[in-house]
Order: C-alpha cells, then sequence, then structure tokens
C-alpha cells in the first residue's frame, strides 16, 4: 500500500500528539522578544456599524466562496468556517443587540500553535498565528484545542488542512495593511504596531467610561499573554460569547486506542515529524501565511 508524505506525516503527527506533551512555556505579560515588528489590529465596537465591508475584504482576497445559513441573509454566515475567516455578527444577548468583529486572535498563548503535532501553525516575527498548508496534517487538534473555535477542517478537497484568518501575512511583508483594516468604512478598525494600538485603545476606553460605558473594556491586551487582534468592548466580554478568562491548551489528551503504542520503537519512530519540523522550522523564512498552497497569490 503507498501513502504520500502528508499521509505518513498525518499517521505519525496523531500518534505523537497523543503521546506527547507540549507544555507552554511561561512568558510575562508583556509579550516575547522573538516578536520583531510587533503588529496588531484593533477593533472599536463603538465605531461599528455592521456594514460587513472587513468581511467581504476577506471574501475577497482570499476567493473565499459564500455561505447561505439557515437564517436570514445578513446573519450568514452564523459563524467562522473553513470558508469564513472573519465575520460581524450582531450579537442578540437580552436587551443588548451589539455588533462585534469575529476572528482568530492571533494569541501569544495560541492553542492551536501548543498542541499543532507538527508545527504547521505557528507564529510570525510579528506575532501572527498561521497554518502553514504544507505541513499541516488535518489531524484537527487546534480545531479542537481553541478556546474560541476559530479553526476549521476544509471540506472536499481542502479536507486535509485547517484554515482560519492569517492576518493578511503576506500583506504585511510587503508593507501593506489587512484588506479588512483598509476596507473598514467607519473607522472601526485600526491597525499598526501593538504597543501604539494599546495606547490607542486605553485612550478610546477612558472616553467610553466619561461617556457612561461602565462595563467597556480591552479584550486581548493580556488576555493569553496578550493578543493581535484586540477589541474595545462596550459590555461585558460574556455578552460577547467571549471568555472572560481563556486558558491556554497545554496537552493533548492519549487517545485510549493508542495506549499500548507507547513501545520504545514505536517512540524512536514518533521522533521522525519532530525532527522534520525542527529542520522545517531552520529553513522556513515565514513566507506560507497565506492558508493556502504556501503563496498567496491574491494578497
Amino acid at each position: 500500500m503507498s501513502i504520500n508524505r502528508r499521509g505518513f506525516l498525518k499517521i505519525l503527527g496523531i500518534v505523537s500528539g497523543s503521546l506527547v506533551v507540549r507544555p507552554v512555556e511561561s512568558r510575562a505579560k508583556t509579550l516575547s522578544p522573538r516578536f520583531t515588528n510587533e503588529v496588531a489590529v484593533l477593533y472599536d465596537a463603538s465605531k461599528c456599524v455592521g456594514c460587513k465591508s472587513c468581511q467581504n475584504a476577506c471574501k475577497r482576497i482570499h476567493d473565499l466562496p459564500p455561505e447561505i445559513g439557515p437564517s436570514r441573509l445578513y446573519d450568514a454566515p452564523e459563524d467562522l468556517s473553513e470558508k469564513t475567516w472573519n465575520l460581524i455578527a450582531l450579537v442578540k444577548e437580552g436587551d443588548k443587540h451589539p455588533f462585534f468583529f469575529k476572528r482568530c486572535f492571533h494569541c501569544t498563548e495560541a492553542s492551536c500553535v501548543n498542541v499543532c503535532p507538527t508545527g504547521a501553525a505557528h507564529h510570525t516575527e510579528n506575532g501572527a498565528v498561521i497554518i502553514d498548508q504544507l505541513w499541516c496534517i488535518g489531524c484537527g487538534y487546534c480545531a479542537q484545542a481553541c478556546p474560541f473555535g476559530v479553526p476549521h477542517l476544509g471540506e472536499g478537497k481542502d479536507k486535509a488542512t485547517a484554515r482560519k484568518c492569517n492576518l493578511n501575512y503576506q500583506r504585511l511583508k510587503k508593507g501593506e495593511i489587512p484588506a479588512c483594516v483598509e476596507n473598514c468604512t467607519t473607522g472601526a478598525l485600526s491597525f499598526g504596531a501593538r504597543q501604539s494600538q494599546i495606547a490607542k485603545a486605553s485612550e478610546r476606553l477612558a472616553e467610553l467610561k466619561s461617556q457612561g460605558y461602565a462595563d467597556a473594556n480591552i479584550y486581548g491586551d493580556f488576555e493569553l499573554g496578550g493578543m493581535h487582534h484586540m477589541s474595545i468592548l462596550l459590555h461585558k466580554p460574556g455578552v460577547y460569547k467571549l471568555p472572560e478568562n481563556p486558558k491556554a491548551a497545554t496537552q493533548i489528551l492519549a487517545k485510549s486506542w493508542l495506549g499500548g503504542l507507547a513501545s520504545a520503537g514505536v517512540i524512536t519512530v514518533l521522533m521522525i515529524p519532530f525532527w522534520i519540523t525542527h529542520r522545517k522550522n531552520k529553513q522556513r523564512p515565514h513566507d506560507n501565511g497565506d492558508n493556502g498552497k504556501g503563496v498567496d497569490r491574491h494578497a
């Protein structure tokens, strides 16, 4: 029986992910110095009118097809998927109906990175979290581990890999801003160096507090080690279906049917994908952040 590289890595990745605990590094609230060009997107819910220009821009630049859900047209799609990497959602919670821009938060303590057995999910030098499609084996661990339900496995010919927002990494490398930010019509989205975005968010938060928004807050300045997509929220995170204190996944529980495979021979074989990943990481110039086939032809 023949098997290609992805199939081989998938088998080994699933086994290794089930048996190996990958601890999360201990980091301070300030972000790791490994991010040499740290940037962030800031979303201000108080300025969002729900026009969906950001959502449509993402669809265009990545050639993502439209999705029609079972509900009314404005609410389609209802959530993120392998075909929708960001969306404007009208959150309905009691008498509060705020808009919310949902996408990958590009966390420093990123669960998807922690649990990925091949290193396909990784950080770039500016803090973005991307999934290298050449190394993704479709194990689904990232989708299961993310506390926000962001990564999704593709369907059809793309079923073998996980998909999500990549912060338009190819555009960032060319000195351009993310398409969602560029197409925002109200100034609800802004982009820049992370520290300047934090300062901007703090100033805006003080304004909102003075206007009577007692529950206004910044989400993402400290959560999960700091995020590279932060939000100024008018209400508490729970109103937006966000966890108040999200936790990063630190391991993948062993599958019961794999328990008997932890022999010396198997452990030796399991080192292969980690060795390959090490070599790949040494050689990779972080230019495969398009969530496509290694090169973003549309960014």
